[in-house]
């Protein structure tokens, strides 16, 4: 039976990050066994590489309770762990996914730049129905001049933009409420964000909450940093690019860089460095 690797994901000056479960060789396996790995191994995401052999690689993406169509933290711990045992190379690689395909690119320095969709935004939130589930006042939720709205770049998330680094600290969402509030509106989760980060070379400091899918919350989201970037591309700062820190408030700091291309944009690449791969024996309340 093939291991399972755990391995981080968009860590910081080599540290902190997000975890991953990475299995590399998933053929054969049915969805049933992926979602119940995903379970047991208990982090945010674990990925399923298939096709390896075949030269048709792609990447299914299951939270411990569901799958996802896309995750960025996941897409660089599967390719990290797959460099790592050599089963990779530098340079461009097409990854598919359960339904369509990506560019991921692994560099010479070992950073992992997956292409995301071209965003796509969402209509505008009233703040008096998001406040609350954050346990903010809709005062708070407008203090920025910056609409609460859903952007994707792959998944739909909520960006919420706060006004200071010590009102997006002390967020406690009502997490029954959010997961339903994301049912309602077919959302993934929200992206918490205030432009008062720690590092002052970086845009902004987020935290991401997706307990509709079993995460109330994680220590850094491609997904949500790539729609962040386009957010505040058409109502913040415009710029290339985007280094946006996360995880702090778990004790897990972590970096996600972004590269926007075009004026629209109509490139988004989300990049960022893993650890080193930490090999388990693969669950085996799970085989079959």
């Amino acid at each position: 039976m093939e291991p399972i690797y755990l391995q981080q994901a968009y860590t910081d000056a080599g540290r902190g990050g997000n975890g991953a479960g990475v299995v590399v060789h998933a053929d054969g396996m049915s969805d049933a066994t992926m979602q119940a790995v995903a379970h047991e191994v208990g982090l945010s995401e674990t990925a399923f590489v298939t096709g390896l052999s075949t030269g048709n690689l792609t990447i299914r993406y299951f939270t411990p309770v569901a799958e996802v169509d896309l995750c960025g933290h996941a897409t660089v711990a599967a390719w990290t762990v797959m460099a790592h045992l050599g089963l990779v190379s530098p340079g461009r690689h097409p990854q598919g996914l359960k339904e369509g395909k990506i560019t991921v690119t692994l560099d010479d320095t070992g950073a992992v730049w997956m292409e995301q969709m071209a965003p796509t935004f969402g209509e505008i939130l009233d703040p008096a129905q998001v406040a609350p589930i954050l346990g903010l006042s809709a005062d708070e939720l407008t203090a920025t001049g910056m609409p609460a709205q859903p952007v994707s770049t792959g998944l739909l998330d909520i960006m919420v933009p706060l006004a200071s680094r010590k009102i997006l600290e002390a967020v406690t969402p009502d997490f029954h409420a959010m997961a339903a509030f994301n049912s309602a509106t077919d959302t993934v989760g929200f992206h918490l964000f205030c432009l008062e980060p720690r590092n002052p070379a970086h845009t902004a400091c987020c935290r991401n909450f997706a307990p509709r899918y079993g995460i109330d919350e994680e220590s850094a989201t491609g997904s949500a940093s790539g729609a962040l970037a386009a957010y505040l591309h058409r109502h913040g700062t415009r710029r290339e690019r985007y280094i946006f820190e996360q995880g702090h408030a778990m004790g897990s700091p972590s970096r996600i860089d972004v590269i926007l291309e075009g004026n629209e944009p109509t490139r988004v690449i989300v990049g960022g460095y893993g650890g080193t791969p930490e090999e388990r024996p693969f669950p085996h309340s799970s085989q079959g």
